[in-house]
């Protein structure tokens, strides 16, 4: 699914940068332009100038576009309305489908709805500013391949940026701030691209994504939201990365009945609530993210959030729980960092999930009343710590001792954390080793607590007993041409392993974030773009 995600979101940039209006060529200077002084209906093609400001309109749309390939430029001139209930500022739609419409240059404000776009099918909103609206600031209904971007909308009263059933577009360089939603993608707006936005101060939302798929997220700065930074709610296959969410009142990000998403390379800090929630979700991935000093839990898996991946993250001084499991089965919690928070791991009313290979300094590290898995069998690969072999997990609280030099405790077994892991435990628990152990043959363990990894696992190289840090390594180019690919990202297996095929020297690491992202493009697209760099 990764390849054809990539590819479809390549289609989306090529499309759109092959649009004049796209990189802002054509101007007034090279071709005949038509003034416009007052609410109008365009209805033939062709370059239009609004001349003067437009305050206080009684009209129920002021300018109305029924034609392709139309360019309506506001020279920075100002499109006032009444804040009438369905009155709309700039509106267009044809009989049929209309092609290459662009808006820019205007200030839109005192309407239902600010700027409308619907069934049109390629074109440019652009350098806009859209405010005290009361429905919608930007709006594109059944629209797909338009470019909505470097616009400010702010201060409106419903949704800044919506769009409703519009796919294949890009959403970037905006501002949408002290909105209800900032930006919202809903009802089957498939394969957009949100990047370099900044949604902040919103009511409700920063970004959401509602019945959605196959969309990317990626360099937003989202924060100060009145509830979620990121929501997505019956959300499938969408990527969420390099974002950094920051200080929303509840979730920093939150998933609601979504699956096969993947949440990678995010800086999640600072949340009122938790750091990643997942509620009735399955199948995601979250890895590579700094999740830190969030209220109560930094990752949150709860009401049946089963199957999910948690891997490579930093998870630390949160104020409850670093990784809390909730009423859900079978997930995978592999090479994590978890310090300095309350309670390491909590699992309730959960059974069958694998915690191995994590770094656990905390309070209280470990807390589980029911039966999980807690280490696989020794395995030949460097582990969180740095030893040679892959087992348990590193606990600060294990007093116990390594015997034979591998790596592993060999007394005081299996390690439950005090007494606070009800149902079996971790039966090798790391140790720090010295520099020339190397990993023995695999000694027989009980099998009701450990299982086998992937052949394919090569995990993080780490030389010391603190654990390894993962870090997001800006993306290569794989194609052989100048049009930047997308790589396919790692699979897992039922046990949570990565997988790759190829020679065995293609075999990649097991919590390798890059490869977890498995994307190129972002740093092509926002150069075209010029957009700016938002911390």
């Amino acid at each position: 699914m990764g390849t054809k995600l990539g590819i479809a979101i390549m289609m989306v940039v090529l499309v759109l940068l092959s649009h004049p209006n796209f990189l802002g060529k054509g101007s007034a200077d090279t071709v005949t332009w038509i003034p416009v002084s007052s609410c109008t209906l365009i209805n033939q093609s062709g370059y239009y100038i609004l001349t003067d400001d437009i305050t206080e309109s009684e009209n129920m749309i002021c300018i109305l576009i029924t034609a392709s390939n139309v360019v309506f430029d506001g020279m920075g001139h100002r499109v006032g309305g009444l804040g009438n209930y369905h009155t709309i500022g700039v509106y267009a739609q044809g009989s049929g489908a209309l092609v290459n419409v662009t808006v820019r240059n205007l200030v839109v404000f005192e309407w239902f709805h600010g700027i409308y776009y619907k069934n049109v099918r390629t074109g440019e909103i652009g350098n806009n500013t859209v405010t005290s609206t009361y429905g919608v600031g930007i709006f594109l209904w059944d629209s797909n391949e338009v470019v909505v971007r470097d616009n400010t909308v702010d201060s409106n009263y419903g949704q800044g940026i919506f769009l409703h059933n519009s796919s294949h577009s890009a959403v970037v360089n905006n501002s949408a701030n002290s909105n209800y939603d900032g930006i919202t993608l809903s009802d089957m707006s498939d394969f957009n691209l949100v990047s370099g936005n900044n949604a902040g101060s919103n009511a409700n939302k920063g970004i959401s994504i509602d019945g959605s798929s196959s969309n990317t997220l990626t360099s937003n700065y989202v924060s100060g939201n009145g509830y979620v930074g990121v929501s997505l709610q019956k959300a499938t296959e969408n990527r969420i990365y390099w974002n950094r969410i920051a200080s929303n009142r509840d979730h920093g990000i939150r998933l609601i009945s979504s699956r096969n998403n993947s949440i990678a390379g995010n800086d999640v800090v600072l949340n009122g609530r938790d750091g990643i929630a997942l509620e009735l979700s399955t199948q995601n991935t979250i890895s590579g993210n700094i999740i830190t000093e969030n209220r109560f839990r930094g990752v949150s898996l709860w009401r049946h959030s089963g199957h999910n991946r948690v891997a490579s993250n930093t998870i630390m001084s949160n104020g409850d729980v670093g990784i809390s499991i909730d009423s859900s089965s079978g997930n995978t919690i592999v090479h994590n960092n978890v310090s300095s928070n309350e309670y390491g791991i909590t699992i309730i009313l959960s059974k069958d999930n694998l915690i191995y290979d994590n770094y656990f300094d905390n309070t209280k590290n470990a807390q589980a009343d029911r039966q999980n898995r807690w280490n696989i069998e020794k395995t030949v690969g460097t582990n969180i710590i740095g030893g040679p072999c892959l087992g348990g997990n590193y606990w600060s609280d294990y007093s116990g001792r390594d015997t034979d030099g591998d790596g592993f405790g060999d007394t005081m077994l299996p390690y439950t954390s005090g007494g606070s892991i009800l149902n079996g435990g971790d039966y090798l628990p790391l140790v720090p080793v010295s520099e020339n152990a190397s990993c023995a043959p695999a000694t027989t363990v009980s099998t009701t607590s450990t299982v086998s990894p992937s052949p394919t696992a090569s995990p993080i190289t780490t030389s010391s007993p603190t654990p390894s840090t993962s870090t997001v390594s800006s993306p290569s180019t794989t194609s052989s041409t100048s049009i930047p690919s997308i790589t396919t990202p790692t699979t897992t297996s039922e046990e949570g392993e990565s997988t790759t095929s190829g020679t065995s020297k293609e075999k990649t690491a097991i919590c390798g974030t890059a490869l977890l992202l498995g994307l190129t493009p972002t740093p092509f697209i926002l150069r075209r773009l010029n957009g700016r760099n938002r911390e």
